[in-house]
């Protein structure tokens, strides 16, 4: 492991839960850098959030700190735990939300401040930034995993009738991301 990498953790004490996260942002070699916490909390509407921590350093995006956070019990099912997810999908988890701080690393305050407004309000943002984040992801080596992790937010029977309409409206789908693939592999030969 890369002895760049800053990771800390707030509220984890799970094993696994920490070494997937190390494991996963060990390949976002753009991030090494970067202060990253992982963070469990109570979120209201999704399972995981990437956020910048909004501090001094927020304002110079060379030494902006991350945060990713996740709720023990997903919205999947609230019998689910983000503990017991498969590796595959939570790799897949993790490296969706990294690819969200993958694209804020590239935006001055300002721009992130803006950025935070728009995907608040305009659908087309939120769309765009879940589709910017799984490129990422995918760009950075997490093709199998992207792809498991939405097959199974989307493929698994107990799932919220609300939580699924708004993972369909904002995020790629399984076919999506394969189609995803299919295209940077283009571009890569």
């Amino acid at each position: 492991m890369d002895s760049n990498l800053k990771i800390s953790f707030k509220n984890v004490k799970n094993k696994y839960l920490k070494e997937l996260f190390i494991e996963t942002a060990y390949e976002f070699c753009s991030l090494h850098n970067h202060p990253l916490i992982l963070c469990k909390r109570n979120i209201k509407h999704t399972t995981m959030q990437a956020q910048p921590i909004v501090n001094m350093d927020f304002f110079n995006p060379e030494k902006r700190a991350y945060q990713v956070a996740f709720r023990e019990v997903t919205l999947i099912h609230h019998d689910i735990k983000v503990k017991d997810l498969p590796e595959e999908v939570l790799k897949g988890w993790y490296a969706h939300e990294l690819g969200h701080i993958v694209d804020y690393q590239k935006r001055g305050y300002w721009n992130m401040i803006k950025f935070g407004f728009n995907y608040l309000f305009f659908d087309t943002c939120k769309r765009e930034a879940e589709k910017m984040a799984d490129i990422y992801a995918v760009q950075y080596g997490f093709k199998n995993e992207i792809k498991q992790m939405k097959e199974y937010i989307i493929n698994h029977a107990d799932i919220d009738p609300k939580y699924r309409s708004r993972i369909k409206k904002y995020y790629l789908g399984p076919e999506e991301v394969e189609h995803l693939i299919y295209e940077i592999r283009e571009e890569e030969d």
